[in-house]
């Protein structure tokens, strides 16, 4: 579930789940929810796989978020649907890791107008809390 609130300069989500894959996939909504207000959700498109690493979770979210920004601004291409959704530790300097599959589809004005422009998903005021059985995020997008 997320929700948006109120955040001065930019846009917050709260995000909760009762697992971080819920935590990440409800990320990912609000992402798309900010750019096209509809979240396109069929499979229509092509599969692509998306692998991100950081240091902790949030670090890892953040860095898998900002990653699918980089896809539609600079590659021109929309997540619309997740395929499937790992998430995993390694070893070494990076301790996890996402893996990522979903149904992608090229960009156009016709089919996905985007609402705003969003800059990048920021390290500001992030933290994951678990408290009780349910997982809590908040979330910061410049735009």
């Amino acid at each position: 579930m997320f929700e948006e609130i109120t955040h001065t300069g930019e846009v917050a989500f709260k995000i909760e789940g009762e697992t971080l894959e819920e935590i990440v996939t409800d990320s990912i909504k609000a992402l798309q929810y900010l750019y096209f207000k509809k979240i396109p959700n069929n499979d229509d498109g092509f599969e692509k796989e998306v692998t991100v690493q950081g240091i902790d979770f949030e670090d890892t979210l953040i860095t898998l978020l900002n990653e699918i920004i980089f896809l539609f601004d600079a590659k021109k291409i929309v997540l619309k649907k997740i395929v499937k959704l790992e998430i995993g530790e390694t070893c070494g300097e990076y301790k996890l890791y996402i893996k990522l599959t979903g149904i992608f589809d090229n960009f156009s004005y016709e089919k996905y107008p985007p609402q705003i422009y969003v800059k990048a998903v920021s390290y500001g005021q992030v933290g994951l809390k678990k408290e009780k059985e349910k997982y809590s995020l908040t979330l910061i997008i410049d735009i």
